[in-house]
């Protein structure tokens, strides 16, 4: 009977353990999360944060898996074990964004949490390119403690906030960002040590501009010694390059680790041991004259500082074309017998001035347009012909095509001449070594004989800005029936930049012969 007895008393204690554990509530897990920005466009990366998403009350409880329905349609697009994500909507909407989470235990939230997110269209324009101050480039003797200064601004006068990068490299590493101010004290700075620094401005539309890159050397007898000088890098034209005309400049590039100021000798010959052919230079550019057709070319470069460390570069080599395509060195166009400079480049013909044809309309507000009548018509930047005659004429979209909408058409161009597409455009800039050093070479004094001018533009309100600062050109190759595609070149960046502009705008066009 006593073993009985035991025998009873445990089954109750496990039966009373067990309705006890089955009467311990649970709390299933919380989904919760905010976003930012709180508005954007279709060229915005949002980010969505999940922090506040509670995993449950059970021991040891923790999120494994967050599930994203963009559109609540039902559907779950994306999956994560991360806390956030970002996302980029393909058009313009208002979406509904959904969240729902699964815990290690296997419990899932009961209510799904939704919030609206609107998406626009991307009208806004980037901010524009900061200018940096001080310290000024390349400069000596600079304190440990110096303050770095620049300026920007936004067309449409969008606050902005700023991405500082520094460091002893020419790939400056990113010591802050979000910067709402126009300075950034440095700390740490080494002696006698040589900093490069840029800064990137954005604002709240998810559009950015990038400066160019700037160098100072701090003071002091620090760690700093004499090094010679980088090897010479990217040559133009590049080795092994064929078909090259033989009116070809040769460029390359290279730097200093102390930022010292460099000289050159340039090697050019047909044979591999090039003999000497130019020395003292301190331009990264040398033009050896008329070549021989079909003819291969070697040359190499020779770098050296003020204290008289040198590095010679590889040998590189490159073979001209048999045949020149037709490209006179100018010609007159005889609707208003102007004289337009041309340069060949590859096997392309382009203008080497900006066009200027037409009668000069008005533009103070933004419906002074353009029109389809049977005069050509042409903005002249501030309503000052004067300009048009040094920078050429500004046009909107559909005036320089003639109305036309299909690529490459002779549009307002001379006869033999015709509008350059997307292509056509990008062909040359790949032919000039990509978009990251084209421009340099498109510019005037550049390699290529483009001689791109800074023509600025006419903006969509009528006005015009950024004369002397950026060249805005435009192709015949549109996007929609409001957009086409154009590039512009910066004053005082090496790249060449491409987007899809308002027609409404004006801008400069160089025309590419037939």
């Amino acid at each position: 009977m006593i073993k009985r007895a035991v025998f009873l008393t445990i089954i109750l204690s496990l039966s009373s353990i067990l309705l006890n554990s089955c009467k311990e509530e649970v709390d299933l897990p919380v989904a919760a999360f905010d976003f930012s920005p709180q508005t954007g466009n279709t060229n915005t990366a949002f980010t969505f944060n999940t922090s506040e998403t509670t995993p449950g009350s059970v021991e040891g409880s923790y999120i494994t898996t967050y599930y994203w329905d963009w559109n609540s349609d039902g559907v779950w697009d994306d999956t994560s074990s991360e806390t956030t994500i970002t996302h980029q909507f393909s058009s313009a909407n208002t979406y509904n964004v959904t969240l729902r989470v699964r815990n290690n235990q296997g419990y899932t939230n009961i209510e799904n949490i939704t919030k609206t997110v609107t998406v626009t269209t991307d009208s806004n324009q980037d901010p524009s390119t900061p200018t940096l101050i001080s310290p000024a480039n390349g400069a000596t003797d600079i304190a440990l403690n110096i303050e770095l200064n620049w300026t920007a601004s936004d067309p449409e006068g969008d606050p902005l906030v700023f991405d500082v990068f520094l460091g002893t490299s020419a790939s400056p590493e990113l010591v802050q960002s979000n910067n709402t101010t126009t300075t950034y004290q440095t700390t740490g700075l080494e002696e006698n040590t040589t900093y490069f620094w840029k800064i990137t401005a954005k604002d709240s539309h998810g559009n950015s501009a990038h400066s160019v890159l700037r160098s100072f050397t701090t003071e002091g007898d620090g760690p700093g010694i004499n090094l010679p000088p980088n090897k010479p890098t990217n040559p133009y034209p590049e080795t092994l390059d064929e078909n090259q005309p033989i009116n070809r400049t040769l460029s390359w590039s290279c730097s200093d680790p102390n930022g010292d100021a460099l000289k050159y000798k340039v090697y050019f010959g047909t044979s591999q041991e090039a003999p000497m052919s130019a020395f003292d230079l301190s331009a990264t550019f040398y033009n050896p004259g008329l070549l021989l057709k079909s003819t291969k070319y070697y040359w190499r470069i020779e770098a050296s500082d003020p204290d008289g460390e040198t590095t010679v570069g590889e040998t590189w080599q490159f073979t001209t074309g048999s045949n020149d395509i037709s490209c006179p060195s100018s010609f007159i166009d005889p609707r208003n017998s102007r004289t337009y400079n041309t340069a060949q480049i590859g096997n392309q013909c382009w203008m080497a001035e900006n066009l200027d044809i037409g009668a000069m309309v008005y533009s103070t507000t933004a419906s002074d347009n353009q029109t389809n009548n049977s005069n050509t018509e042409k903005f002249c930047y501030n309503n000052n012909e004067t300009n048009c005659e040094n920078y050429g004429g500004l046009y909107q979209w559909n005036e320089l095509m003639q109305y036309i909408h299909t690529e490459e058409p002779q549009g307002i161009c001379p006869e033999g001449w015709h509008i350059p597409s997307e292509t056509e455009w990008q062909t040359m800039v790949e032919y000039l070594g990509g978009n990251f050093v084209a421009g340099e070479k498109m510019k005037i004094n550049g390699t290529s004989g483009f001689d791109a001018l800074m023509g600025g533009g006419r903006n969509t309100s009528g006005s015009f800005s950024d004369l002397n600062l950026y060249g805005y050109f435009w192709s015949s190759s549109e996007l929609n029936d409001e957009k086409a595609w154009q590039i512009h070149i910066s004053n005082d960046l090496n790249g060449v930049f491409y987007n899809y502009q308002q027609k409404n705008v004006g801008n400069s066009i160089r025309c590419i012969k037939n």
